[in-house]
């Protein structure tokens, strides 16, 4: 409701969830029909043994990780982002080479 609001009075929201699919980007867009729509799409193909590597450091770090198999399951299940969606814009952003 709030972010409604924050819409409604020309503010500027940061929708930071992992939405996937299509459809899920949609039923997030569905509820803001006059908003403007900038999708930050985070290239991850090509750096899957990187992202998985980086879940393991933040395991042993912050005792934080989420299993690799829903990391692999995200992944397979991700359908690339599209201005047909309805986007304004695309910023892609590919994952920086880790260095040891």
């Amino acid at each position: 409701r709030r972010q409604r609001q924050m819409c409604i009075r020309d503010r500027h929201v940061v929708w930071d969830l992992t939405n996937l699919t299509v459809t899920a980007r949609k039923s997030i867009m569905q509820h803001y029909p006059n908003a403007e729509f900038n999708a930050v799409v985070f290239e991850f193909k090509g750096f899957e043994a990187t992202i998985l590597a980086r879940n393991t450091i933040r395991s042993e770090a912050t005792d934080k990780s989420i299993p690799p198999n829903i990391i692999l399951s995200m992944m397979q299940s991700y359908e690339p982002v599209s201005l047909s969606e309805g986007f304004s814009s695309l910023i892609h952003v590919r994952q920086p080479v880790q260095h040891d």
